[in-house]
């Protein structure tokens, strides 16, 4: 079972998918980015070029015991998170 999480900024797609296996992976844009296991407690990073032309950094945090929540940090503003 795959979980998929679905966040737009600009023009770019933030997708991030976590597998039955327990790995976590972060795309933009349809590229991986970053990918670690779940259980590492260590955020997925990366960085978007802006409209502006401005280095934004990402942060991909989980959180939850029975329901896993996924937030995208893009700079210092959350976007909004759609499971899909």
């Amino acid at each position: 079972m795959k979980r998929t999480w679905l966040a737009k900024y600009d023009q770019h797609e933030i997708r991030v998918e976590k597998t039955l296996f327990k790995e976590v992976t972060l795309f933009i844009n349809n590229e991986v980015q970053d990918k670690k296991l779940y259980f590492s407690k260590e955020e997925l990073k990366a960085s978007l070029l802006s409209s502006e032309m401005l280095v934004k950094d990402i942060k991909v945090e989980f959180k939850g015991l029975f329901k896993t929540r996924c937030y995208i940090t893009l700079g210092n503003k959350k976007l909004r998170v759609v499971s899909i």
